[in-house]
């Protein structure tokens, strides 16, 4: 809705004074009128809505008719442009603009708009006629200077671009470091990037002020191989700001200690180390450590720098050191836990990851390592149940850290993803651990694995259509794969469904296999479900054979073996699968049938 009625009011009144234009200035694409006839007032209040709404196709026909009658009506003219751009009609988009330029030559907003869209239309030399003339003229605004010196070097232009841009550092003082940066990058993409240290040292020294200017020296230097002087230009900068660093003052015309990097040199390190430069990062870490001038995080840094190669015995000291100076630093008590887990210390490395979080609750890293840790230091049944082992307090430990870390992990973190799904499942949270496990299947390199674990979560949930969904998904993606044909077809074989369709998927894993005791089981079962129980037994001493303390495939020969009567024979391998941990509560309730069914006869 138009909001101003006295703006509504002036553009009516305007549209019924003013006369029609010929039809040579009409734009081509929106000679239709609309199909029952409107007035121009009329018109433009319903093309006006319909272009609000978003609807250009329908909005076009009725601004058509007001701009017939009003083409030199702001409004109106710009409504139809746009209505116009945004259905493709450019040239016809770029007329309107022409005559709102020839009606309104003071305006710099009609030729700047027409200048952008014929630049888009690739009209570069008619775009840089009106953007010389717009910069020539009072009111320019850095947009249009940027958008000229875009052009000039878009078309190999450089030096005209470049003297473009210095005219705007003159213009624009108070945006001098934001340009003489696109300056920078003007030379870089026309191939000249040795030209950039020179010219960003000619920004500093007009702008001594700009910390981004400074930076952005530092690292053209050390990517010209200009290795001692990026060096010489951090410690400068390191030197210059550690006055205002350490007051908070802005005492030489500098922005506050708020506004810097922490140090120069850090930031030269990290350049380097983010592009192939690990040993000139690593050297100037080392450096800054000697002399006693590095913070926390790069210290944190340097110490995994160590860890990570055969520097450990220096990655050790330097975190000692890390937690004698910042004995609060939650980072650091994490580094002094892998230390511990590498030296096989899983005790002590837990603690030190209990610290680490009691410090750092909201690290998500710090949080998943100790969900990490509470799962290797409690062992999986592989049924989603927990066994308490050293301390009975552990799975309840677990299932809490496991639900605060779900708050804090990224959707995009998907490693961390799946930790968070292994512990919900492991938590008997079944429905929930899959949901993480699917989206941890967004990784290339994690999704066979964690589709195949959604799976099963979803399948111990109860949810067989969704359990089926996910095993057809893997299916089509891995169509190659034993395994996931195996999977599909004794999902299908133990729910007693498309038993012809699962006995197709196993036979093809098993021609690619012939004695995998997993495959040799499923194919066992479904011939249970058929009622052809000598096949299902042959299939099952041969799978035990293979698998000999597999709990899975003893229940199935126990089950088998009940079903031809053998009943002694059954409990024995019941008892079996029970004590090699199976589902302690289904064997339980088959061997106490075995049992009435004995005390029945």
């Amino acid at each position: 809705m138009i909001r101003n009625a006295f703006i509504l009011a002036m553009i009516l009144t305007t549209i019924g004074l003013v006369a029609p234009v010929s039809a040579r200035e009409t734009p081509s694409p929106a000679e239709d009128s609309p199909a029952v006839p409107y007035g121009p007032g009329s018109s433009w209040i319903v093309g006006h809505e319909l272009f609000q709404a978003g609807d250009f196709d329908a909005a076009l026909s009725y601004l058509h008719v007001a701009f017939q009658h009003a083409p030199r009506v702001i409004p109106v003219a710009l409504e139809f442009q746009e209505a116009l751009q945004a259905r493709g009609f450019f040239e016809d988009a770029v007329g309107v603009l022409s005559g709102l330029v020839d009606s309104y030559p003071d305006s710099l907003d009609f030729r700047s708009r027409r200048a952008d869209l014929l630049a888009r239309m690739g009209n570069i030399d008619e775009a840089l006629a009106d953007l010389r003339y717009l910069r020539a003229r009072p009111g320019v605004t850095e947009d249009i200077v940027a958008l000229e010196a875009s052009l000039l070097s878009a078309a190999g232009k450089v030096e005209e671009a470049l003297s473009v841009l210095r005219e705007g550092t003159k213009l624009f003082p108070e945006r001098g470091d934001a340009i003489y940066l696109g300056m920078a990058s003007a030379l870089a993409h026309n191939g000249r990037p040795q030209e950039v240290p020179d010219l960003l040292a000619e920004g500093v020294h007009r702008f001594p002020a700009s910390v981004e200017l400074r930076l952005g020296l530092i690292r053209s230097l050390a990517a010209a191989d200009r290795h001692g002087e990026a060096l010489m230009a951090a410690a400068a900068a390191d030197s210059l700001y550690s006055l205002p660093r350490a007051s908070g003052e802005d005492a030489t015309a500098v922005p506050n200690a708020a506004d810097l990097p922490g140090s120069f040199r850090v930031e030269l390190a990290d350049f380097y180390v983010q592009n192939g430069g690990l040993d000139r990062g690593r050297k100037i870490l080392v450096q800054l450590d000697r002399d006693g001038e590095l913070d926390l995080t790069p210290s944190l840094w340097l110490a995994r720098l160590f860890l990570s190669d055969d520097k450990g015995a220096k990655g050790r000291d330097l975190v000692e050191r890390i937690i004698a100076r910042w004995p609060s630093s939650g980072r650091a008590w994490f580094l002094k836990g892998r230390i511990s887990e590498k030296d096989g210390d899983d005790a002590a490395s837990l603690d030190d990851y209990r610290q680490a979080v009691d410090l750092a609750p909201d690290d998500p890293e710090l949080r998943l390592t100790l969900v990490r840790a509470l799962m290797l230091a409690d062992p999986d049944e592989g049924d989603g149940h927990l066994r308490a082992t050293q301390e009975d307090s552990l799975p309840t430990e677990l299932c809490a850290q496991v639900s605060a870390a779900e708050d804090l992990i990224a959707p995009f973190d998907y490693r961390g993803q799946f930790i968070v799904g292994d512990g919900l499942r492991r938590c008997g949270e079944f429905e929930m651990a899959a949901r993480h496990f699917q989206i941890a299947a967004d990784d290339s390199m994690l999704q066979l694995n964690a589709l195949i674990q959604a799976s099963l979560c979803l399948d111990a949930a109860g949810l067989v259509d969704q359990t089926r969904l996910v095993l057809e998904k893997l299916r089509r993606q891995y169509p190659d794969n034993p395994g996931i044909a195996n999977s599909l077809g004794y999902f299908l074989a133990e729910k007693n469904i498309d038993l012809e369709e699962a006995e197709r998927l196993v036979q093809e894993a098993l021609v690619a296999d012939p004695s995998n005791g997993a495959y040799l089981d499923s194919i066992a079962w479904i011939r249970f479900r058929q009622g052809r129980m000598n096949e299902a037994f042959d299939y099952l001493v041969r799978a035990v054979n293979v698998l000999p303390d597999d709990p899975v495939v003893l229940e199935h020969l126990g089950v088998v073996l009940a079903a031809k009567g053998q009943d002694d024979e059954a409990r024995q391998m019941l008892r079996r699968a029970l004590a090699m941990g199976g589902d302690r509560v289904r064997l339980e309730t088959l061997l106490e049938g075995l049992d009435d069914r004995g005390e029945s006869h």
